[in-house]
């Protein structure tokens, strides 16, 4: 019974300190959002499009190797 309880209770702290995290993460988020000019989506996709872009470089100029 005592060792349920310990488990329990560890189990209690560790939703605790993860749910601080995730205030924290989200606090951060809203932050930037708040400063950046635009979106932070839009930066997150305008970033993917670069690097999917630079990796399609990569490839035809691997094709053009060959």
């Amino acid at each position: 019974m005592k060792l349920k309880n310990y488990f329990e209770l560890r189990l209690l702290a560790q939703i605790k300190q993860l749910l601080k995290i995730l205030e924290s993460l989200y606090i951060t988020y809203m932050f930037f959002c708040a400063i950046l000019p635009e979106p932070v989506e839009d930066i997150y996709r305008n970033l993917q499009k670069k690097s999917n872009q630079n990796k399609d470089r990569k490839k035809k100029s691997c094709f053009k190797q060959n």
